[in-house]
This record gives structure tokens, C-alpha cells and sequence, in this order.
């Protein structure tokens, strides 16, 4: 059989075999190569992904004793009031505003709920009383630096002179807005 090919035309065959066999080894380590380059890049970036969400992971037991350590706070008491529901919140203000008007000596003539947001988590209602002059500014003190802080809104006040009093007493109308936490009631 090697009498019918020259040994020139032989060896050209054998080169060109030779390179064809190279140039196939070539593609297919570059192939494995770019694979396992690929899939190293894959791993990595899943790596990347578990980590971001065990960063993310939230320790509810954690959060648990952080939301029970801030109910009983005295931050909490002077920032919202902790209640199971805008109307229990409600009736808390409606409370806060009554002892107010009796520690400054003042008459209620109406204590009104307002509508609840619940949006921001703030409860409001609408007071009218008769306070003395004097009081007026105790009242408000106590109001907005109270434990838990209520912001006035929408005050009036009009003077309602009476001859037979020592003290002018003042007729004032405000809305009482108070911020409120929910709270779920833990069942044993």
C-alpha cells in the first residue's frame, strides 16, 4: 500500500491529518475550558445570590424579643400608644384627654372621635372645654409633652367672660391627634 501514495504526498497526508487532529483537540479543550470557566463564573455568582439572601434572612425570633423589649419601654409609652386596634387607641386618647381637662381644672363639653388614619397610624379626636386663663397654657404643655405626646391641631379659642368668676374662663375647641402601634395580642 505504500507503493501506491509517494512518500512526499505521505507525509503531506500525515501533516495535514496531524493538524486536523490539533486543530480539533484545540476546539474541544477550548470548549471544556470556557465551559468549566463558565460554569466556576455560575457558581460564583450563585454563591453571590445565597449570600445576599442569608444577609437578608430575618432572625424572627430576634425581631420578637426586640418588638417585646420596645413595648415595654418607656420610649414607646412617650412616642405612641400601644394598642390592639385604632378603636382601642381611641378610647386611650379620648382617656389621656379627659385626665388632661381634670388636671387643669377644666370642664369637658364635648369629646368627639375623629376618623382614624391609617395610613400614618394616628388616632384623633376633637375636644371642646372651658378652661380659667391660666390654664390654658398647662393644658397644652401637658398635651404636647405628655406621655404619650399628643400634637394639637385646629385650636380655638374664645373668651367667654362671666361677671360673677375671678378667673377668666376660656372656651377653647382643638383636635387631639396621637400616634398608635398595633399590637397582637399573644395567645398562650
Amino acid at each position: 500500500m505504500t507503493g501506491l501514495i509517494s512518500p512526499q504526498f505521505s507525509k503531506l497526508l500525515a501533516a495535514a491529518i496531524l493538524l486536523v487532529a490539533a486543530w480539533l483537540a484545540a476546539n474541544v479543550s477550548y470548549g471544556l475550558i470556557s465551559g468549566r470557566l463558565r460554569l466556576a463564573r455560575e457558581i460564583e455568582e450563585a454563591r453571590q445570590r445565597y449570600e445576599a439572601i442569608h444577609k437578608r434572612r430575618v432572625d424572627i425570633p430576634s425581631l420578637e424579643k426586640q418588638l417585646a423589649e420596645l413595648t415595654t419601654s418607656s420610649l414607646l409609652r412617650s412616642a405612641a400608644i400601644a394598642a390592639s386596634s385604632d378603636s382601642v387607641a381611641s378610647t386611650r386618647l379620648q382617656q389621656l384627654v379627659r385626665d388632661g381637662i381634670d388636671q387643669v381644672h377644666g370642664k369637658l363639653l364635648s369629646l368627639n372621635t375623629v376618623g382614624a388614619d391609617r395610613t400614618s397610624s394616628t388616632v384623633a379626636v376633637r375636644v371642646r372645654a372651658r378652661l380659667d386663663e391660666p390654664m390654658v397654657p398647662t393644658w397644652i404643655d401637658h398635651a404636647e409633652n405628655g406621655e404619650p405626646r399628643l400634637y394639637l391641631e385646629e385650636l380655638s379659642i374664645a373668651a367667654r367672660p362671666q361677671p360673677s368668676e375671678p378667673a377668666l374662663p376660656i372656651e377653647m375647641s382643638a383636635t387631639l391627634r396621637a400616634r398608635w402601634l398595633p399590637l397582637e395580642e399573644r395567645k398562650p
